[in-house]
């Protein structure tokens, strides 16, 4: 049967077939990218990194580098008969025009005056028109083939590949564990990048290869180090602690 499949190597290729294998290439390609670039943010959360800070960083230091040093032009000194023009707080000019921020519906009735003085409406103001109305300025245009989309039932799902735990995030995993117990919200605080889930499934397979470090860690609890757990997390843990009463 695998012989069925095989090129024979006659006739010509069909251009569909080769506008479907490049595009398929392309949208490979842009997975490669997305994925790498998820698997450097958890890598930098580890660390208490951001992946826009690290950018930034990296194109304030290229753009200094490209800048070329211009000489600094000599400050400007007044003439001593000019005069200086401060504008006033209270003038008009400056202020804001709220009558410029509000929008006018086209959807409501309009009431106009007839020729006996009375009110009539509008019989304009009751259609709509629909191409008129429809703000699709800021749209963009996207076009979906098969030739360009690949979809199967698998796209959308909620899977994720986990990367796998390093020596050094598994003895804080430890740490975590002595700390908080089996409470894996808490622990997933103290690995960044690492959710509930991944630290339930951690726990379940050192559970499986070190029971004994795991039984050690639960049965000779140690206090939390709100220190290093404000380093990681960001937030400020100091002063009293507060105290929860019941409302009366």
């Amino acid at each position: 049967m695998a012989e069925l499949c095989e090129d024979i190597g006659r006739g010509r290729v069909s251009t569909k077939a080769l506008e479907i294998q490049s595009n398929f290439l392309t949208w490979k390609q842009r997975g490669r990218e997305r994925r790498s670039r998820l698997h450097r943010e958890m890598e930098l959360k580890k660390f208490g990194q951001n992946l826009d800070d690290e950018e930034a960083a990296n194109n304030a230091a290229s753009s200094v580098k490209a800048a070329e040093p211009s000489p600094t032009p000599a400050p400007e000194t007044p003439a001593p008969n000019a005069e200086t023009v401060v504008a006033s707080p209270d003038n008009e000019d400056d202020e804001y025009a709220f009558a410029n921020g509000l929008v006018q519906s086209s959807l409501n009735p309009r009431v106009r005056i007839g020729r006996n003085g009375e009110m009539v409406i509008d019989e304009q103001s009751l259609h709509v028109d629909q191409v008129v109305d429809d703000e699709t300025a800021n749209y963009t245009h996207v076009t979906e083939s098969d030739h360009s989309k690949f979809i199967n039932s698998g796209t959308y799902g909620r899977r994720f590949r986990g990367t796998r735990w390093s020596a050094e995030e598994t003895e804080l995993f430890y740490l975590a564990l002595q700390q908080h117990g089996e409470n894996y919200e808490l622990i997933s605080y103290m690995l960044p990048g690492r959710d509930r889930k991944a630290c339930k499934s951690k726990f379940k397979a050192e559970d499986k290869k070190n029971a004994a470090r795991i039984n050690q860690c639960l049965n000779n609890r140690i206090p939390i180090d709100f220190a290093s757990l404000s380093r990681v997390t960001g937030k400020d843990f100091s002063g009293p602690v507060p105290e929860i009463s019941m409302p009366t």
